[in-house]
């Protein structure tokens, strides 16, 4: 912004630009992981709206009229991303988006698995390669066309991959540590040896509940392998049986299989929390699917438990099972 003011001779807004961005870099000496100092709402709107009055003043040095509106857009694309993706999100989930959230880019990359810092630096790239762009309209002697349709390309392309994730969700931050010290202690041999009744139903990404069910399990345990012979009867009158065994290899570890899994599921218990991952095979119709299950069970005293199992294919949510044992 700076060196776009300067060669515009609008040595006010340069200097402001230079101020902004000092004050900014000071701030974030002592904001880096782990941070001593956190910026409040104030702070963050005081120096969003001064940005934006900043990039609004500049006068671009372009060729027409659309590579000077295209010239402040760049500069700040993923400030725009960032908020229209937050936006679109909270409306999605019928939510305020005026209120705060974990929402925005940056938590979207960490939520799929990228370091805090890798993350931030994914950014910063993102945004430098922008302003490159917004430089280069104003800077290089040729046509300003192809810079403007990359920019449009790679904007619209970046939005649908935040948005694509924006109603994804599907990485849990959960880990099973967390739960070590909860009581009761969950041990699967233990909670559905003999007959245990649940009802659960599957939600679909948007939140709509699709189905219902009832299923009633029937497990046995010879000290080595649990079995449990499960009858599902869903809301429609259909039927379904499936029956799992699985093996415990560990003083807290499991591994299993059932009609439909691919290969063996496996997981492990901590406190009053078990969580497995498996992928199974889908029937919709006349075709199958394979999809990955990431199944959460809680337990909450000795006769009741909750399961929640997030379903996802090449990584986005396709929908949740929710399920509520009773072993009365």
């Amino acid at each position: 912004m700076t060196f776009l003011a300067l060669s515009n001779g609008q040595s006010f807004i340069a200097a402001l630009a230079i101020v902004v961005a000092g004050g900014t870099l000071g701030f974030l000496i002592w904001n880096r992981t782990p941070a001593r100092i956190y910026m409040g709402d104030a702070g963050a709107l005081f120096l969003g709206i001064l940005v934006g009055v900043l990039t609004i003043r500049l006068k671009p040095q372009t060729d027409t009229h659309l590579g000077s509106y295209a010239t402040p857009i760049l500069i700040l694309a993923v400030p725009i991303m960032d908020t229209s993706v937050a936006v679109i999100s909270r409306l999605k989930r019928n939510l305020s988006p005026f209120q705060g959230g974990k929402d925005h880019l940056s938590h979207r990359l960490i939520r799929i698995g990228i370091d805090r810092k890798v993350a931030a630096i994914t950014l910063w790239f993102i945004s430098a390669v922008f302003v490159s762009l917004a430089l280069a309209i104003n800077f290089v002697n040729y046509s300003e066309r192809p810079i403007l349709i990359a920019s449009s390309a790679l904007w619209i392309l970046l939005f649908i991959f935040f948005i694509f994730f924006s109603v994804t969700q599907c990485s849990s931050s959960m880990k099973l540590e967390q739960f070590k010290n909860n009581k009761p202690e969950f041990k699967l041999e233990e909670y559905f040896k003999g007959k245990t009744v649940a009802r659960g139903v599957f939600e679909d990404r948007f939140g709509n509940i699709k189905k219902s069910f009832k299923v009633d399990i029937d497990g046995t345990w010879d000290g080595k392998y649990l079995i449990m012979k499960e009858n599902f009867i869903y809301d429609d009158g259909t039927k379904e049986f499936r029956e799992w065994k699985l093996e415990k290899i560990g003083t807290n570890h499991y591994q299993g299989y059932a009609d439909g899994v691919i290969g063996l599921a496996s997981g492990s218990t901590s406190g009053n929390a078990f969580n497995w991952k498996y992928d199974f095979d889908l029937p919709i119709g006349s075709s199958k699917y394979k999809v990955s299950f990431d199944d959460w069970m809680f337990l909450q005293d000795n006769n009741y438990l909750v399961n929640i199992a997030t379903m996802s294919k090449f990584g986005i949510t396709l929908g949740k099972v929710i399920l509520f044992f009773n072993k009365n």
